[in-house]
């Protein structure tokens, strides 16, 4: 089975688009912002928020000067179930501290796993991602 990665990411201020296969992507704004457009709809990530963007979805998206992002890739194959149409979803405070604290100090890849269980149960779950 592949594990979740977690990659630590500044954007370009030019538009790319782009999809991913297999991998559910979950951005979580760490400094300045993002736009990602996907679905026809207009997002704009911030250190308030995360984004959801499912598999095989196409997404455009541009950061604005000084963006920085984390970005966590969650396998399709993995034991989490995330909302099928993706979104736009509030982060919560705790959520909010940790990010701030994975920023300052990056951990090694054999320790993702355990982040992205961190992170995923800091996020507010929602009734059709099917988890108990």
């Amino acid at each position: 089975m592949l594990l979740p990665e977690l990659h630590l990411r500044c954007y370009t201020q030019d538009t790319v688009s782009h999809q991913h296969e297999n991998i559910w992507q979950i951005i979580f704004g760490l400094t300045g912002t993002m736009e990602v457009n996907f679905n026809r709809q207009d997002f704009l990530i911030s250190q308030q928020n995360y984004l959801i963007i499912p598999p095989t979805i196409d997404h455009a998206f541009a950061g604005h000067l000084n963006n920085k992002n984390l970005i966590l890739e969650l396998p399709v194959t993995s034991q989490w179930r995330l909302n099928e149409r993706g979104g736009m979803f509030a982060l919560s405070p705790a959520a909010i501290g940790l990010l701030a604290w994975v920023h300052q100090y990056p951990q090694a890849p054999e320790h993702h796993s355990t982040l992205a269980r961190l992170l995923l149960a800091q996020m507010k779950v929602q009734p059709s991602w099917g988890i108990n």
